[in-house]
């Protein structure tokens, strides 16, 4: 028979947690009473105010919760970071699916999202990709939303490195001309202009 919902934290002898009944459920806050009090009048003061507790949270879906993020990418970032996570997050979806839990998404999720795009994007979109759902979690724990991060220490696969290669005439340009930088530069462009055209 579930307990009754109290102002006071009571313990579960088991795991030597104090938790309380929310919403008909167990809910484990502290195993220090006086931290465990104050996050259970955080969660009442939310219900009064008709805010979804942690809680809930935990059983709300990963879609929902990448919603309230980017709500709040939009309000205190640059419309360009929010367009930017808005791509990022929306491929993340497409491999994750919108009914995935905010609870059961672990590591192996992430796993499948490189596995399912490196085929058709490169390791610094797949990295850029992971990188946003991971930043979700690490945004809900530092607004209280979450108690913890499951997705911390995931290994992301490395971004590309760019490079920049000189074709043969373009070493030649530097060898004939050391001490003629502007004239030098001319030559290279001119150079590697002419080398693109011949390979297209």
């Amino acid at each position: 028979m579930p307990r009754k919902p109290s102002d006071k934290p009571w313990k579960h002898g088991k795991s030597g947690f104090w938790c309380a009944t929310i919403d008909g459920k167990r809910q484990y806050l502290d195993r220090e009473y006086n931290t465990a009090r104050r996050k259970l009048k955080a969660i009442r003061d939310a219900q009064a105010r008709g805010e979804r507790i942690s809680g809930d949270w935990l059983d709300a879906s990963f879609a929902e919760l990448a919603d309230e993020y980017l709500e709040d990418v939009k309000a205190r970032k640059k419309p360009a970071t929010y367009t930017a996570m808005q791509y990022r997050l929306t491929r993340a979806l497409k491999v994750l699916g919108t009914g995935l839990r905010v609870c059961d998404l672990r590591k192996m999720h992430l796993a499948r999202i490189e596995r399912d795009m490196l085929p058709n994007y490169s390791p610094t979109t797949v990295k850029d990709t992971i990188a946003a759902v991971q930043s979700i979690y690490h945004w809900a724990v530092r607004m209280d939303i979450l108690d913890v991060n499951p997705l911390i220490g995931y290994e992301k696969p490395k971004a590309r490195q760019r490079t920049r290669t000189f074709v043969h005439n373009s070493i030649s340009v530097i060898t004939h001309f050391p001490h003629d930088s502007e004239h030098c530069v001319t030559c290279i462009e001119n150079s590697t202009n002419a080398s693109l055209a011949q390979n297209q």
